[in-house]
């Protein structure tokens, strides 16, 4: 019996021993892991730090000047009470910090920021920073910690003094024939030449020397564009061929897409895209003039409504569920357009504004409506009842107008002439009711297109000088 106790009591003993080393050896693992979870969180914790003032870097560079903010990767260092880019990244002890720049682009058309520029417009007053640190936690395991915010270039964005505008640029395009209409979306102006070849063509407007980037020779006879995303709609004269859909997403070779055919031979004049639908105006004839075109697939657009406007429909702005159009007509100048079912478009109202003179061009925002006329006539209308619009106001160019296009935040518009000395004009129209000339300047030939960049403060025409079809004016 004793030799039985000694040998229970030598088994108990390895037993203890064994309960004894996994405790410890758990107990030593858990106050390891704390130890490793607290030097981690202080790890975390200064590479947070780090990171930020990466952030807080980025900062005060674009403080100093925004053409500092260039895109890549930066390290930053400080020193006199400045910082500065230097390097590809930096390090502090073991943390390495990497500072991106990067364009931001703006979604059609909710205006949100995104990173991909194809079917979006570049925003030249906006970058996105990221800053980033890393550091090996062990040999095996890397960390990193990460911030990204938005800046803006809100100097830059500000509207100069239009009251006496100079010309700042221009661009000559092969051959003598007259620009004729112009767009501007992100950092590149889209203008048209009714003959010539080359009768299409893209311009980088991104510093204050435009330059040409690419051209097209468009079959017929283009009148008139809209940009929209990463399509250019151009109308045209040709019968076969009234909207032409060019893919300019990649801005250096632009290429022509799809084609529509409206029926019967009238030349369309203007269009005006939302969404998945082109709205064409043309000119009078045995056929409709306001024409609804699905583009949903842009290689084969097609018919989707039509409407008899009974006169020649000029050019045409949509706003919420009504199309605005500017006619030829003596007793309904603005036509009145509902949408709201594009399959069945109707008349829904007019107006009629004294006198015989043609409406030729139409822009407009929220209940406005802005007209020019032949012989000089610009005029501002309410639409806040659609169906019985109301004339505003009337300012006279002293000469046929022949485009217009709003800036500053809608509050003036930007006149195209053929006044042999203020060809280009500026009007105010923040007092809607009562337009009056702001500035202007007197250019060298008319001015047969114009659009207005809010990304740089600029205005460009599309002219009828043989060597400046694109011609830039900046305020003061």
């Amino acid at each position: 019996m004793v030799k039985s106790k000694s040998g229970f009591a030598i088994i108990e003993v390895i037993v203890a021993v064994g309960i004894f080393v996994v405790v410890a050896v758990s107990a030593v693992t858990a106050i390891l892991q704390i130890f490793s979870i607290n030097r981690l969180g202080d790890n975390e914790s200064d590479a947070t730090l780090y990171a930020q003032e990466g952030i807080e870097a980025a900062r005060s560079i674009k403080n100093q000047s925004w053409s500092l903010l260039t895109n890549g990767n930066h390290g930053a260092t400080s020193g006199g009470g400045t910082w500065a880019f230097s390097g590809s990244s930096d390090t502090k002890g073991s943390y390495t910090r990497q500072i991106s720049v990067a364009d931001v682009y703006r979604d059609i058309p909710t205006n949100n920021p995104v990173l991909s520029g194809c079917a979006n417009v570049l925003d030249l007053n906006a970058k996105k920073i990221t800053s980033t640190v890393s550091w090996n936690f062990t040999i095996a395991r890397a960390n990193t910690v990460s911030f990204e915010t938005y800046y803006t270039n809100w100097k830059k964005t500000a509207v100069g003094n239009w009251a006496s505008p100079s010309q700042e640029s221009s661009v000559d395009l092969a051959g003598n024939d007259n620009g004729d209409k112009i767009q501007v979306q992100g950092h590149y102006a889209y203008l048209t030449r009714n003959t010539g070849s080359p009768n299409f063509a893209i311009f980088d407007i991104s510093t204050s020397t435009p330059s040409l980037t690419s051209s097209l020779t468009l079959s017929g006879n283009p009148t008139n564009i809209y940009v929209w995303g990463r399509y250019a709609y151009i109308t045209n004269e040709a019968d076969a061929t009234e909207l032409q859909i060019i893919d300019v997403c990649t801005p250096s070779t632009p290429s022509s897409v799809g084609t529509f055919d409206a029926a019967g031979a009238a030349n369309a004049n203007g269009v005006f895209v939302i969404g998945n639908y082109a709205y064409l105006v043309r000119d009078s004839s045995a056929d409709d003039e306001f024409i609804v075109t699905d583009i949903s697939t842009p290689s084969a657009p097609s018919l989707t409504g039509s409407l008899d406007l009974g006169a020649d429909a000029n050019e045409i702005v949509v706003l919420g569920s009504n199309a605005f159009v500017a006619s030829s007509s003596n007793t309904q100048e603005l036509q009145v357009v509902g949408v709201s079912t594009p399959a069945s478009p109707s008349l829904v109202g007019s107006l009629d504004i004294t006198g015989g003179s043609d409406a030729t061009s139409i822009s407009g925002f929220d209940l406005a409506i802005i007209i020019s006329r032949q012989g000089g006539e610009l005029d501002t209308i309410s639409v806040s009842t659609p169906s019985a619009p109301t004339l505003s106001g009337t300012y006279l160019a002293g000469a046929n107008i022949n485009d217009i296009a709003l800036g500053n935040a809608n509050n003036y518009v930007f006149l195209g002439t053929n006044n042999a000395s203020s060809e280009f004009q500026i009007v105010t129209i923040g007092t809607f009711s009562t337009p009056a000339l702001f500035g202007s300047f007197d250019y060298t030939n008319n001015i047969n297109g114009v659009a207005y960049s809010a990304f740089n403060d600029r205005a460009y025409g599309a002219t009828e000088a043989n060597a400046q079809e694109l011609a830039g004016f900046k305020p003061l």
